[in-house]
């Protein structure tokens, strides 16, 4: 799991905040990449977007999910 091979020198709040950072600059990119003039996109290209887009759609959902249950733990 990947709990427990997250670095033990550094909190949870640490380790979660770096986590954050990437999933920003995954975000980021894919903005950048929208932002391209699209009709010059390769279908390669156009499907790497589709790809980050439909992974970050699902990892919301998920999150959401997770956010409830915490919640709704307390």
């Amino acid at each position: 799991m990947f709990f427990d091979s997250y670095s033990k020198g550094y909190s949870l709040r640490y380790n979660a905040h770096v986590m954050i950072i990437f999933s920003q600059a995954v975000l980021d990119f894919a903005k950048e990449l929208a932002d391209q003039d699209l009709e010059n996109l390769t279908a390669e290209d156009r499907q790497v977007f589709v790809d980050i887009a439909e992974q970050l759609e699902q990892l919301s959902f998920e999150a959401g999910k997770l956010k409830i249950r915490v919640k709704q733990s307390a």
